[in-house]
C-alpha cells in the first residue's frame, strides 16, 4: 500500500496550518485538548474521500453540528471566517500527492437598503453552499483538477453534486471518540461475506477468553459466551467490547485502507490496553493498513511502549506525534519514534 508520509493542513477548524512529516504504519496523536488532535483525523478523512461533497456534512455530525443548517459550514473553516478556506496535502509513500480545498458556493444578490433619508444600491456575495476543488498527481505525470459542490436550495433540500470525471482509490473509516456513534456492522458483514469470521474471532478472544463464536442477526451483532445458554447482543456486552469489535473489525475488513480511532482508550479498561495494542499491530502485518489514533491516556503510552519493548519486529511501525500549539510557532508536531517514546516515559515527561 502508499501511506501516507506527509500531511500539510491550513485554516481547517481550529487549525491556522500545521504540518506533519515522515507518518509511520501506525500513527499516535497526543496532546492537551483543543489542539486539534480529531481536526487532524477528520482532515485526512475529508482529503481521503476528496470528491464527496457529503462529507463536510458528515464531520459535522460526528461533532453535533446540524448538518442541515448552512450557517454550519462555518465550523469548517479557521476562526469561522469563510474567507479563509480551508486546505489539506497529502503526499504519500510513493510520491503520489493529493489535495483538497474547500471555499464558499457564492451567487451575487441586490443588495437594497432603504431608510427614511437615504438608498443605497449595490451587490454583496451570499453563501448558499460549499465548493470542494480536490487535484492528484502521480508520479511523472501532470496535475488532474476536480471539482464537487454542495447546494443548499431555498427550499431547504441539500442537493450534492460529485465530479463524476473522479474515481476515488483510497478507502478510509472513521471510528468516533463516542463508542455510541460507532458502527462496526458493516465491517462485520463483510469479514463474514468474504469468509474471515474465524479470524475475526480469534482476535475478539484475546480480548476476552469466554466469547466462542458471533452471529451477524438483523437486529445487529450477537456474541455467544461461555456458560450463556443464549447469545448475548454485543451492545451489552459493555462499552469496551464494543469499542474493541469496532477497532478490529474495521482493521482486518478492508485491506490496504485508512483507519483512523479517536481516543481510541475510550470505554476500554487499562488492563486491556496491551492486548489492544498487540492485536492492532498483528491485524495492521496482515491487512497493510495504516492507522492514525488519537489519545489522552498516559497509561495507553505506557501500554504501547511495553508491548513494542517486547516485540523488537514492531518498533519502526509507530511513530507518536505530539501537538503543540506554541507562542512563536503556532501549532507544530514533534515526532517520537519507539526510543524517543520510552525514554520520555522513563523520564516522566508530560507527552500526552
Amino acid at each position: 500500500m502508499r501511506n501516507i508520509k506527509n500531511i500539510q493542513i491550513w485554516n481547517f477548524r481550529g487549525i491556522d496550518t500545521l504540518e506533519i512529516s515522515d507518518c509511520n504504519k501506525i500513527n499516535v496523536l497526543i496532546g492537551k485538548n483543543n489542539v486539534g488532535k480529531s481536526s487532524i483525523l477528520e482532515s485526512i478523512f475529508l482529503t481521503s474521500g476528496m470528491s464527496n461533497s457529503e462529507l463536510p456534512l458528515k464531520i459535522n455530525l460526528l461533532r453535533d453540528i446540524n448538518p442541515q443548517s448552512l450557517s454550519n459550514l462555518k465550523y469548517l473553516f479557521y476562526n469561522m471566517d469563510t474567507q479563509l478556506h480551508p486546505s489539506v496535502k497529502l503526499v504519500f509513500s510513493n510520491d503520489y500527492e493529493r489535495g483538497l480545498t474547500l471555499s464558499p458556493l457564492t451567487q451575487t444578490i441586490s443588495d437594497l437598503a432603504v431608510s427614511a433619508k437615504t438608498v443605497n444600491s449595490g451587490t454583496l456575495q451570499s453563501m448558499i453552499g460549499l465548493l470542494l476543488d480536490f487535484y492528484e498527481i502521480y508520479p511523472g505525470k501532470v496535475r488532474e483538477q476536480y471539482q464537487s459542490k454542495l447546494d443548499f436550495l431555498a427550499n431547504g433540500a441539500i442537493v450534492p453534486s460529485n465530479d463524476n470525471q473522479y474515481f476515488e482509490e483510497i478507502y478510509a473509516t472513521y471510528l468516533h471518540s463516542d463508542n455510541s456513534k460507532t458502527n462496526y456492522i458493516e465491517a462485520v458483514s463483510k469479514i463474514v461475506k468474504e469468509k474471515n469470521s474465524d479470524k475475526l474471532i480469534a482476535l475478539i478472544s484475546k480480548f476476552d477468553s469466554d466469547i466462542e463464536s458471533f452471529n451477524l442477526l438483523p437486529d445487529g451483532l450477537y456474541l455467544g459466551k461461555k456458560g450463556f445458554d443464549k447469545l448475548m447482543l454485543s451492545n451489552v456486552a459493555g462499552d469496551g467490547m464494543r469499542k474493541f469489535i469496532a477497532i478490529i473489525a474495521n482493521t482486518i475488513a478492508y485491506q490496504n485502507s485508512i483507519v483512523l480511532i479517536d481516543e481510541i482508550e475510550n470505554g476500554i479498561h487499562y488492563s486491556s490496553y496491551p492486548i489492544l495494542w498487540e492485536t492492532l499491530f498483528e491485524s495492521v502485518q496482515k491487512s497493510e493498513n495504516q492507522l492514525f489514533i488519537t489519545t489522552h491516556s498516559w497509561e495507553e503510552l505506557v501500554a504501547l511502549q511495553k508491548v513494542l519493548q517486547a516485540r523488537e519486529e514492531f518498533q519502526n511501525d509507530v511513530a507518536v506525534y505530539m501537538i503543540k500549539k506554541t507562542a512563536l510557532r503556532g501549532f507544530q508536531s514533534y515526532r517520537l519514534g519507539y526510543e524517543g517514546l520510552r525514554d520520555a516515559l522513563n523520564n516522566d515527561n508530560e507527552i500526552r
